[in-house]
């Protein structure tokens, strides 16, 4: 899901790791705006990035700061992948009297935070704004799973529970109102991919239930409207045949669950 980006091999330290400037006026992403300090792995600390192929630079997180939002109302944010920026519009607004909601990252071009372990060691600049600002985060809602669907080993699941662990264990240092949202299903390749959603599904709750966070079932959510899985077509994908993104009215009817797990615990 990701573009490789060829870097001049004379620019990577012996390490395989170029330092980036950090005082960068790039708001997308951790490395500069030109990104040829990044050959094509996320930066997880110092604005480093290595040379790993198949996988991003990291992206910033939510673009507005402290002094852009309503200091009368709590901050919420929600984190994960295109899924989840599509269900966070609806998601503000039906909330926007209630809580400052926001995205992180704030650019989901290439995916959002992508795989669980670019996820985890991306985690520290995404928790902070585009222009690296420590926010106080009242409500964290996330998901990871589908870019991970993108791993082809048998190790799959392990890795993502690792990671989901690490994940979910520094989010519980960040916020004591904790929320996540099941996977949503993969219908495009459906024995490869949705079959493996499940798995990752049952991971996840494992990991939910080890930390006492709460979870919430997007995948059911979808099931709901669509009908039993696996379903071809349905009024909320946004193709035909179905593959993993919905319509605005579909994001909307997602974003309902979320919005009563925000209400919940505010």
């Amino acid at each position: 899901m990701f573009d490789t980006i060829v870097t001049d091999p004379a620019s990577i330290s012996d390490d395989g790791v170029k330092a980036c400037n950090a005082n960068t006026d790039e708001l997308k992403s951790s490395c500069p705006s030109d990104r040829d300090c990044c050959a094509a792995q996320y930066s997880p600390s110092g604005y480093g990035c290595t040379t790993v192929d198949g996988a991003g630079c990291c992206l910033v997180g939510a673009a507005l700061g402290s002094d852009e939002l309503n200091p009368d109302l709590p901050n919420c944010l929600v984190m994960g992948d295109s899924v989840s920026i599509g269900y966070e519009y609806p998601v503000s607004q039906a909330l926007k009297d209630v809580c400052n909601v926001q995205h992180s990252p704030w650019d989901v071009s290439n995916g959002g935070w992508g795989q669980s372990a670019t996820a985890l060691n991306c985690l520290d600049i995404m928790l902070k704004t585009a222009n690296q600002e420590a926010m106080k985060w009242d409500v964290i809602f996330f998901n990871n799973g589908l870019h991970d669907l993108d791993i082809n080993t048998t190790e799959a699941v392990e890795v993502y529970k690792q990671n989901m662990d690490g994940i979910t264990r520094q989010l519980k240092n960040t916020t004591d109102k904790l929320l996540y949202g099941l996977t949503t299903p993969m219908m495009l390749n459906y024995n490869n991919g949705n079959t493996m959603v499940e798995d990752l599904n049952v991971a996840a709750i494992d990991i939910m239930d080890e930390y006492g966070v709460p979870h919430f079932d997007l995948y059911q959510r979808v099931a709901d409207f669509c009908g039993p899985i696996p379903f071809v077509d349905c009024g909320i994908c946004s193709a035909s045949p179905c593959d993993y993104h919905y319509t605005s009215p579909g994001y909307a009817w997602i974003a309902v669950t979320i919005e009563e797990a925000i209400l919940s615990v505010l």
